[in-house]
């Protein structure tokens, strides 16, 4: 899906203006029929005005570090996430996506606080209890850093934006 990103800044006069407009520089796609594209990438909480100079880099970590922010555009095909995780595979969501399959449930746990807008089609929220809850066009989510996986049971691709905040982690919480 093509996806349209238009980006303002300051100059350094202090006058505003579209500093870009045009597709995302970075479009991630190792699955069939799954897109992940980086709409925008911070590494660091930033300060303002901001000249909108691209930040994106095709090299950052997926998840991004305390300050940082992702904002993804993704689209998830019928079928994705059906078939439960091969046995013993960690919850690490970089070491399983180089091995799964599209029907694989991508089960993993993050350090980052993730709101979500289901944008198209309908995606299901799983947890490790296998309570899960379907989201469709329309409804939002926020995932604070729980183990999950995402499966799309219907018969239509699901399109979901993600803007994705790093957090420190708790010392407190054992998983």
């Amino acid at each position: 899906m093509a996806v349209r990103r238009v980006v303002t800044g300051t100059s350094p006069a202090g006058t505003e203006s579209f500093v870009s407009d045009g597709p995302p520089p970075h479009v991630l796609s190792d699955m069939p029929g799954v897109e992940i594209t980086y709409v925008w990438a911070t590494d660091e909480v930033v300060a303002m005005p901001q000249t909108g100079v691209e930040s994106t880099r095709a090299d950052q970590d997926f998840f991004p570090p305390p300050g940082g922010v992702r904002f993804l555009h993704i689209t998830y095909p019928p079928g994705f996430g059906l078939d439960d995780p091969p046995e013993g595979v960690k919850t690490d969501f970089d070491d399983m996506a180089a091995h799964a399959e599209v029907g694989q449930l991508l089960v993993h746990a993050t350090e980052t606080v993730d709101y979500g807008v289901v944008l198209a089609g309908e995606l299901c929220l799983v947890l490790p209890s296998g309570d899960e809850v379907a989201l469709r066009a329309g409804d939002l989510v926020v995932q604070n850093g729980v183990v999950h996986g995402w499966r799309n049971r219907s018969d239509e691709t699901a399109t979901v934006v993600f803007v994705i905040v790093g957090a420190r982690p708790a010392a407190a919480v054992k998983r």
